[in-house]
């Protein structure tokens, strides 16, 4: 009876209908999660996520974005909001989509008109939808220094190549007869064969390097 008094939230001296209350409905607030997992973008359940990511003041969500980068952008908030306005910041709200390569060129690099940019990015996981480019848009404009303005938008699809080593091995042999030796003295031959035979081979081993076409 004790440890049932130390679990529940009522004082000592609660009537006991609000005992029966707190049975009933004693259930349905418990939460399937451990509280420490719910801050964790990581562990937390998807259906908290739009509310952890309003928690982290996210800029910009969408339901539609798969679970993982809702996850992504949920951690990279805080260091977005830290160097926010900088390129650091747009690149890492960026990579929270599993964008690589990320790379972005303001106007005095390739001489346009003042305070325009450029951004390029690589996209190497399959099943890449075009139609997520806007979203993509108001996260830079909500990432970006208020001053400058987005010109272009474009992303590369390629795929994740390895280390590729191609070898070729080439082995050449060569049977030589030579010509019988001949002594001027018998004595000096260890081998009484009348007809004495020397043969040799030799093998030859080329490894050639295959570099890749540029």
């Amino acid at each position: 009876m004790s440890d049932e008094i130390n679990q529940s939230l009522l004082p000592p001296n609660a009537s006991q209908l609000l005992r029966d209350l707190e049975s009933v409905f004693g259930d349905s607030f418990d939460l399937p999660t451990l509280n420490r997992y719910v801050v964790n973008p990581d562990l937390a359940p998807v259906h908290i996520l739009p509310w952890l990511a309003w928690a982290l003041s996210v800029d910009d969500w969408s339901d539609s974005w798969s679970e993982q980068v809702r996850r992504n952008v949920i951690k990279a908030s805080v260091e977005v909001h830290r160097k926010k306005g900088t390129i650091g910041a747009l690149k890492k709200a960026l990579q929270a989509f599993n964008y690589t390569n990320v790379k972005v060129e303001e106007w005095f690099e390739y001489g346009d008109d003042p305070y325009f940019f450029r951004v390029f990015f690589d996209v190497r996981e399959p099943g890449f939808d075009v139609n997520i480019l806007p979203q993509v848009q108001k996260v830079i404009e909500s990432t970006k220094n208020a001053r400058s303005h987005l010109e272009s938008l474009r992303a590369y699809l390629s795929a994740e190549m390895g280390l590729i080593s191609i070898g070729s091995l080439i082995i050449s042999k060569e049977v030589t007869a030579l010509n019988p030796v001949i002594f001027d003295h018998d004595d000096e031959l260890e081998n009484e064969s009348p007809a004495p035979t020397l043969g040799t081979f030799f093998i030859t081993k080329e490894i050639t390097t295959i570099y890749p076409l540029t």
